[in-house]
């Protein structure tokens, strides 16, 4: 009869499985089909610190990561597979289930999970790799399993089982763990530590020999070793005096260069247990050479070459294996681990489009933002033509993404008030304006109002609002199909009045703290000398006053929104399932405006927070300057208006920025007693344009002429003009 393939394993599993000799404990492992040598595996996370610090934080992060199923390219929020993986059997929660499997997986090389048919459906259950043998068929390769538990044997089909393993190139039905291949130095670690014990109960002193002029006799001998033991063995008898008889005397045996090189190898073994699992030192809280920079980077080497490859792999056997016993076209996706690099996306975003590389919207979609849609939104930009002779060179990275290393913001001087946190100033705006008409003095203070904590700040109130529209989407969206009132008079209709729309209640806390944080830094950032006590109060007036007004607003206009769905629905007459559908999937509670509402509260507190430091400063003009991609016209007009008093709205009527909800534009101010010489009405000498009113003496530019003009003593002077193509 022929050899197959699966009687070809069949036969090299039935071989009597090699030995390896683990220490000199006398452990041994078998790598076989029987699986009895795993168990000291599955028990030897507590042998070394390092070695339980690399399983816990992986298996952790393994449990924590988040996971969506999609049924073709819809994304389920509901269904009996999902359920199962967040709650897999009654006594497991779905984090705990796969922490278990990620902790197997790491020491042993295996995960194993039963399918078994509960009271309440289908249960997940988690199999120690030890107890489980696998039983070889030559038609099928495997005929079945036993897990044994408790000193019973339980046969299992092999439809009821699903494992992932690591492949072992010694052994096709059997994974091979990192414990393992690191037994020698995880055993060395551990014996170095039992030395350090005993070290240390040993008065934390070099050994000594003490010598005797003749020869003791067995009992003289036994007697003096118990006396010495009472009175100096550990540390609670160090340092007691000693009293030697018959002529013995005392000798210290000093360190030798063996015991002065005890913590390089101990430092040499940890890392080698850290590179085994291939854990970066930051990710275990070592901090020898680690800076902010070195910490994202390892952030990511993490995520990428930790996590993910475990992830792809439990994503294989969920969609082979799980997935087909509760329909077709199902399949799981996980959440990547990799932290977002976003210093690359603004480069590629900004460099893709300055070079004509990406349409304005391709950009906009690289930094999260909505695409604008229409002939603008597929705007490409004609890239500036190389002298002659130069090949061009679109300065794009060819290097895979949220990989490299961002640079190092430069910190601040500490301030002098106690327990104020650092926060990093640098001085590179990520989006510079167009500021050929502004003097050093005015271009340094825009920059010092730009990114930094202030950045930080908006992405903590983005990620709170996407956060609370997410859970409120769902939740009404949920009510609509089950709890709202669905029928008056006999005539069709949902009511979501009764609703709990009460967000003040639910999320205000965390709204003024998110405000209270953005306004805070902006103070700070506009003025760092401001007493940071001061700062707080101001910030937590703001914050409240504004907190309130956001949740109200905010509310009101999903309320709003949602009551127009509804009402649309009924016209149409769509299911409730269609009306749930369209409520989650509305704008009004997507990430699209949980970015708007940061971007729109971060500029209004850079605005209001450096007017409120420019008036402690004692400062008395302002002054507008756009910035950013989306300038519309009436900051255009703000600008041209030029310095004005701290009183005065600019033309559009706002105070201080923003003027619209994606407005990127920044105020600027100064002590007018030091510019006192304006000129009460600037016009631009060809057009006539009105430029400003009251503005300090300096250089203004005509949008509808394109020149620059200054102003001052006499008749304007044009001092540049711009061709226009």
């Amino acid at each position: 009869m022929p050899l197959t393939l699966p009687r070809l394993f069949s036969r090299a599993a039935s071989r009597p499985p090699p030995q390896r000799a683990g220490s000199n404990t006398g452990l041994t492992f078998a790598s076989s089909v029987i699986g009895t040598g795993n168990a000291v595996l599955v028990n030897s996370m507590p042998a070394s610190g390092w070695l339980f610090g690399c399983v816990d934080r992986i298996a952790s992060s393994i449990a924590a990561t988040k996971w969506q199923l999609f049924s073709g390219e819809t994304q389920l929020k509901s269904h009996p597979l999902l359920t199962l993986w967040s709650k897999p059997n009654p006594y497991l929660t779905g984090f705990a289930f796969r922490e278990i499997g990620a902790q197997h997986f790491e020491l042993t090389g295996e995960t194993w999970w039963a399918l078994v048919k509960g009271l309440g459906g289908l249960e997940l259950w988690p199999m120690r790799p030890d107890r489980v043998r696998i039983l070889p068929d030559v038609a099928t390769f495997i005929k079945g399993y036993v897990y044994t538990i408790g000193g019973q044997d339980m046969p299992l089909e092999p439809r009821d089982v699903i494992s992932i393993m690591r492949p072992n190139p010694a052994d096709i039905y059997r994974g091979i763990g990192v414990v393992e291949a690191a037994l020698v130095e995880i055993e060395t670690d551990k014996a170095a530590s039992m030395w350090t014990r005993a070290f240390y109960r040993n008065s934390a002193e070099p050994g000594g020999v003490i010598e005797t002029p003749t020869r003791l006799s067995e009992t003289e001998f036994d007697e003096f070793k118990m006396r010495w033991r009472e009175l100096h063995q550990g540390v609670a008898n160090a340092h007691r005096v000693a009293l030697l008889e018959g002529g013995m005397e005392w000798k210290d045996v000093k360190f030798s260069q063996r015991d002065m090189q005890f913590v390089d190898w101990r430092k040499f073994n940890r890392d080698f247990i850290l590179g085994a699992f291939g854990m970066p030192q930051s990710a275990l809280g070592i901090s020898e050479t680690v800076n902010r920079a070195t910490a994202e980077a390892d952030a990511a080497v993490f995520g990428r070459w930790v996590l993910t490859p475990r992830l792809n792999r439990i994503q294989a056997v969920l969609n082979e294996m799980l997935c087909p016993l509760f329909g077709d076209n199902l399949r799981f996706e996980f959440e990547s681990p990799v932290p977002d690099d976003r210093v690359q996306d603004l480069a590629e975003a900004v460099q893709g489009y300055e070079a004509g590389a990406l349409t304005l919207d391709e950009s906009r979609i690289l930094l999260d933002q909505a695409p604008i849609g229409g002939t603008e939104g597929d705007e490409r930009k004609q890239p500036i033509a190389p002298p002659a002779g130069q090949p061009f060179n679109l300065s794009i990275s060819t290097e895979p993404r949220r990989t490299r290393t961002p640079p190092a913001l430069p910190e601040r001087k500490p301030r002098r008030a106690r327990g104020d946190p650092a926060l990093p100033a640098p001085k590179t705006p990520l989006v510079k304006a167009d500021d050929d008409d502004l003097t050093d003095e005015e271009r340094e203070e825009r920059d010092r109002l730009e990114g930094g904590p202030v950045a930080a700040a908006e992405r903590d109130i983005a990620r709170g609002w996407r956060d609370r529209l997410s859970t409120e989407g769902e939740a009404i969206a949920a009510y609509v199909l089950g709890d709202a009132p669905k029928s008056l008079n006999g005539r069709r209709k949902i009511d979501v009045s009764a609703y709990n729309w009460d967000w003040s209640a639910k999320y205000g806390a965390d709204v003024i703290d998110e405000l209270l944080k953005v306004f805070f830094e902006s103070m700070m950032r506009a003025e760092p000398s401001t007493e940071p006590a001061k700062a707080t109060l101001a910030a937590r007036a703001y914050a409240e006053a504004r907190g309130g007004a956001l949740i109200s607003n905010v509310t009101d206009t999903t309320r709003a929104r949602v009551n127009q769905i509804i009402h649309d629905g009924l016209e149409a007459g769509d299911s409730l399932g269609q009306m749930a559908k369209g409520i989650r999937d509305d704008y009004i509670f997507s990430r699209d405006r949980a970015r708007m509402v940061a971007r729109t509260e971060t500029a209004t507190a850079l605005g209001q927070g450096g007017k409120q430091a420019a008036q402690d400063q004692g400062r008395d003009q302002k002054r507008w300057v756009t910035q950013g991609s989306g300038v519309e016209e009436v900051c255009l007009g703000n600008e041209n208006a030029g310095w004005l008093r701290m009183n005065v709205a600019f033309p559009s009527g706002h105070d201080v920025v923003p003027a619209h909800p994606n407005c990127r534009c920044a105020c600027i101010f100064r002590t007018g007693a030091l510019h006192e010489e304006t000129v009460a009405r600037a016009e631009c000498p060809l057009c006539g344009k009105l430029l400003g009113k009251d503005v300090s003496k300096g250089t203004l530019r005509c949008r509808e002429c394109k020149i620059q003009v200054v102003f001052g003593k006499g008749e304007p002077v044009i001092v540049g003009t711009k061709t226009v193509p």
